[in-house]
């Protein structure tokens, strides 16, 4: 019979349901001290990232951390300090 090269990929798709999930976190800017929204990535365990703070617009330097039941640890860090 003829192989169809999309038949042995498929073994391996499927496996992860998880879609990437992600939540809403509020957090205060390191800058202007204001109350912002964040959202994380829950899909992944460990990322460092920049996003400009929604009141003041300076790049916040964020290390979000996900544990074994999906809470989201934030780190938010004044990137000049880096």
């Amino acid at each position: 019979g003829a192989r169809h090269p999309e038949s042995s990929e498929r073994s391996g798709k499927g496996q992860k349901n998880m879609l990437n999930e992600t939540k809403t976190v509020r957090a205060c800017c390191p800058y202007c001290g204001e109350q912002i929204t964040l959202v994380a990535d829950c899909s992944v365990d460990h990322q460092v990232y920049v996003e400009d703070c929604e009141v003041c617009c300076k790049p916040i330097s964020i290390e979000a951390t996900a544990d074994e039941e999906g809470a989201v640890i934030l780190s938010l860090m004044d990137e000049n300090a880096i």
